[in-house]
């Protein structure tokens, strides 16, 4: 008789997977490469304890183990290609005392105080939360096993993810428990966590992930298709619960953000405030502070990541404030917050947001931004303990030598040993002083332009050092084993909390062209993060040089460095309604003999538009048709916010603010409109793009 020969488990999780043996090489088996399929590495050696066959032994056998150690999972539980289990847990995790964050389900052998394991994740660490028993690669989990991955990743990730940690009692336990009992709830919850893992695989590089990712993607859309129709068919009902409709809302609103729908996302978080409104308005509904303030905290980050896509006067839904929000920030999402709080409370947010010309009246205007400039500072002096950095710009303002102002070393040099959480508040503070003092040296006669036009460069070039930090840390993840944080955002995740939109006005205030082509290769390579899509941004911030170019006073085809603020040629990028494209406007200033302009009348013509597609050429450049006006077209027209929202671009825009309440046929336009299977870096150029 032959000797019977054991099946060994030490092979990598590919092989097992496909029931072939494995040579065991490292870091990927040579088994796995001749056959051209991902090798899914190998699983950690493990511990595997004989448990007792009747229940009472094994409680007693599990209660002397070491509290939520994974090493009692059966081995046969390994098989997967996403997750593994790590007996330490994910970093940062402790063995014992109260859990850091949510849970997966306790083992029914648990000891009674055991605490909760913490959701497992992949073996690369990508924050697709998985269960003790995940799908093969051989495997396609069915319509029931995506649902549960579904609700597991929208608990453990998704939720933390988009809300502060203080309001996860409204969205994860009160949400969740109404849930159970409302289908249209309970359906955009899914679609939400489904979606939220399409678009982690979706921009990963492995082939087999991406084409799980799509296949998940399908299926979060039909569950988002059915929670539209549901909620159509029951919106009576619905309108009696208008704290959980419009938490619902806001939730199908980050389902268009994942998908980059800047019409849809924009459409839910209007019908989302419609509802909100009515809820404050209300007296004889009983509903709770937290339900208030966690509602009224999510459309305000949202409407400002909308205003941000869509910068015209007027988009910036008014959500109003239910809660007074002191200086005293707890939390990074706080820390910026409160700033875009000063810019909307201060009056001129569109004025410093947006380069468009200013309708306001010149004295009471430079009182607001003196005002807001103010306020900056206060926040900056009440958070210098968690700012360090900031406090440098006072002694940095006052070295300033004009005649240096331009020798700023490109690329700029990241900060060291800052968190990263803190980068985004460090920029956006910089941004917002840089902003400030741009708009004074274009309006403030009485002050000395240059020595602010100096002083507003010194902040832009802090804003471009804390991007420059952030995506160093991001690229820090992935060294130099490949692996990621799970306790930092994937930049699909980034969706309101994007570097992208004050990039792209820094690269418009640019003092010199290199610092333009910076900002531009790394808009280029963040892509897409949520409603803003870097490819395009980059794409117009390079149509600007070329105008510049056009229209230097010296008429050259090289500058080293742009003109002065008065004299730079101007843009504004529009989305379109229809999801299919983006347009800009370009505009030069009136200028005189001297060259310079007078203060007191800043006058601007349109010379070009662009209007960009959200596909990429073989350059892997937004495709873009640029149409520049002759001369005379030119001088016809001022380029004045009125000029601008008579385009059809922005009328469009402005139509839809007369909107309200939930409309089946107009989110089931946009979504269509915008609804696109593949990311723009993944469609082939010069292709057709894949539709739902």
């Amino acid at each position: 008789m032959s000797e019977i020969k054991r099946r060994t488990r030490t092979g990598c999780l590919t092989c097992r997977a496909r029931r072939v043996k494995c040579d065991e090489r490292k870091p990927a088996c040579n088994r796995c490469t001749i056959a051209n399929v991902e090798c899914a590495g190998y699983a950690p050696k493990r511990q595997i304890e004989v448990r007792l066959p009747n229940r009472r032994g094994a409680s007693h056998s599990q209660q002397n183990s070491p509290a939520g150690d994974s090493s009692m999972i059966d081995d046969d539980d390994l098989r997967s290609e996403q997750f593994h289990v790590s007996p330490q847990g994910p970093p940062g995790s402790t063995p014992s005392g109260p859990p850091s964050g949510p849970a997966s389900a306790p083992s029914a052998y648990a000891a009674p105080c055991a605490p909760f394991p913490r959701p497992q994740f992949r073996h690369d660490g990508l924050p697709l939360v998985g269960l003790p028993s995940n799908p093969r690669l051989s495997q396609r989990p069915c319509a029931a096993s995506r649902e549960v991955l579904a609700y597991h990743q929208f608990f453990f990730r998704t939720l933390p993810m988009l809300f502060p940690a203080d309001h996860l009692p409204f969205w994860r336990d009160r949400l969740c428990d109404e849930a159970w009992c409302i289908e249209y709830a309970q359906r955009g919850l899914l679609a939400l966590g489904c979606m939220h893992r399409a678009a982690l695989m979706i921009s990963m590089l492995g082939e087999n992930d991406q084409n799980r990712g799509l296949d998940t993607k399908v299926i979060a859309v039909q569950a988002y298709t059915q929670a539209l129709q549901e909620l159509s068919s029951r919106l009576d009902e619905a309108e009696k619960s208008l704290d959980v409709l419009s938490a619902v809302l806001v939730l199908m609103a980050y389902f268009e953000c994942f998908a980059s729908n800047i019409p849809a996302a924009y459409g839910h978080v209007r019908a989302a405030n419609y509802y909100f409104t009515a809820l404050k308005s209300n007296t004889s509904l009983r509903v709770d502070d937290l339900a208030l303030e966690s509602l009224e905290t999510a459309l305000q980050t949202l409407a400002w990541t909308c205003y941000m896509a869509v910068p015209l006067p007027g988009m910036l839904l008014s959500v109003g404030r239910t809660m007074t929000t002191g200086f005293i920030a707890p939390s990074p999402f706080f820390l910026q917050r409160r700033l875009l709080q000063i810019l909307v409370d201060s009056g001129v947010h569109d004025e410093i947001w947006s380069p468009l010309p200013i309708r306001q009246e010149s004295s009471t205007f430079l009182d607001k931004v003196y005002r807001l400039q103010r306020n900056l500072r206060e926040w900056r002096d009440v958070h210098g303990h968690l700012h360090p950095i900031l406090e440098t710009d006072i002694t940095a303002l006052t070295s300033i030598d004009n005649s240096e102002e331009y020798h700023f070393p490109i690329p700029p040099s990241p900060y060291l040993a800052l968190p990263p959480n803190l980068c985004l508040s460090g920029a956006m503070f910089n941004f917002l002083m840089a902003r400030i003092l741009w708009t004074l040296c274009l309006h403030d006669k009485s002050q000395d332009a240059k020595k602010m036009e100096s002083e507003a460069y010194m902040h832009f070039y802090q804003t471009m050092r804390f991007a420059a930090t952030h995506a160093a840390n991001n690229s820090s993840r992935t060294l130099p084993n490949g692996t990621y944080s799970t306790d930092a955002a994937v930049s699909s995740e980034e969706m309101d909390k994007s570097f992208l939109p004050i990039l792209y006005i820094t690269g418009q205030c640019s003092p010199q062209p290199s610092w333009l082509r910076w900002i531009a290769q790394l808009m280029k390579q963040i892509g897409e993060q949520g409603l803003f899509n870097g490819f395009v941004l980059s794409a117009s911030l390079k149509v600007l040089h070329r105008m510049e170019l056009s229209h230097n006073l010296l008429s050259t085809d090289r500058i080293e460095r742009y003109p002065s603020p008065a004299l730079r040629i101007i843009s504004t990028l529009i989305p379109e309604t229809n999801a299919q494209g983006f347009v800009c406007y370009y505009a030069k200033p009136s200028r005189f003999n001297s060259g310079w302009i007078n203060r007191d009348s800043l006058t601007y013509y349109p010379i070009a538009h662009a209007r960009f597609s959200p596909e990429l050429d073989d350059d892997s450049v937004a495709k873009r048709e640029i149409d520049i006006y002759d001369e005379q077209r030119s001088m016809e027209e001022q380029f004045t916010l009125e000029w601008i929202l008579s385009r059809p671009v922005a009328s469009s825009w402005q139509s839809r603010s007369s909107e309200a309440g939930f409309n089946l046929d107009h989110v089931l336009r946009d979504h269509i409109n915008g609804g696109r299977l593949l990311p723009m870096n993944q469609r082939t150029p010069g292709g057709s793009t894949i539709r739902y």
